[in-house]
């Protein structure tokens, strides 16, 4: 399985810089408050697997030349291994994967017909601590927050979940055409989104659908 002018340790190499520059970013992220601690279960579970296949390309390189059953067991854990620890070193690198791969974490934006007229309802997948923060973005324009305490009584937060905002005079006063997507958390300079437990709500965009 390697010849003599093959490079040593290659595998377990790129694996060792992989996982620097990730915990290099996650350590940048954690330092600016942009990320919450389960980046370290991130990083330690792609070290656990990193070792694992750092382990079991040893065994390959050392023992593939004399033959045996050892190096074709390791060969196959290797790449599991490897390919198994990506995932964890790109939630480590960039949290908000995990939120926008899963359904359940994912914020929505519908348009509600209502008979005083049509309103824009975002919809957080948990209860929202902080209902007074306006950190949102409609087609890449920002919410200011002299806008929203301008016209705060346009903002009905319907639970702790669900908040719904005149759609027209919006749309007017931002000068667009329609919204059609709504970014949430996407201003470090105003205050953010946090679920009920502290925790921040995701940087992520959601496209604006009819209810």
């Amino acid at each position: 399985m390697s010849t003599p002018d093959a490079p040593r340790r290659i595998v377990p190499k790129i694996l060792l810089s992989l996982f620097c520059l990730t915990a290099a970013i996650s350590l940048i992220l954690l330092a600016l408050g942009l990320a919450e601690s389960r980046l370290l279960f991130y990083l330690g579970a792609a070290a656990v697997l990193i070792l694992i296949a750092s382990g079991a390309w040893e065994i390959v390189e050392r023992r593939g030349d004399h033959g045996g059953v050892l190096p074709w067991i390791a060969f196959p854990v290797a790449l599991l291994s490897f390919f198994g620890a990506l995932p964890f070193l790109a939630l480590a690198a960039y949290p908000p994967l995990g939120e926008l791969f899963s359904k359940a974490g994912r914020v929505d934006a519908y348009v509600v017909q209502y008979p005083e007229g049509p309103r824009l309802e975002i919809r957080f997948p948990r209860a929202v601590r902080n209902t007074n923060a306006a950190n949102l973005r409609f087609n890449d324009t920002a919410l200011s927050a002299a806008y929203y305490e301008k016209h705060v009584e346009r903002f009905r937060w319907i639970d702790a979940r669900r908040v719904s905002i005149q759609l027209d005079p919006l749309t007017s006063d931002l000068e667009l055409a329609e919204i059609t997507s709504v970014l949430v958390n996407a201003d470090s300079a105003a205050g953010f989104f946090h679920y009920e437990d502290g925790e921040k709500v995701p940087t992520q965009k959601a496209s604006v659908r009819g209810d």
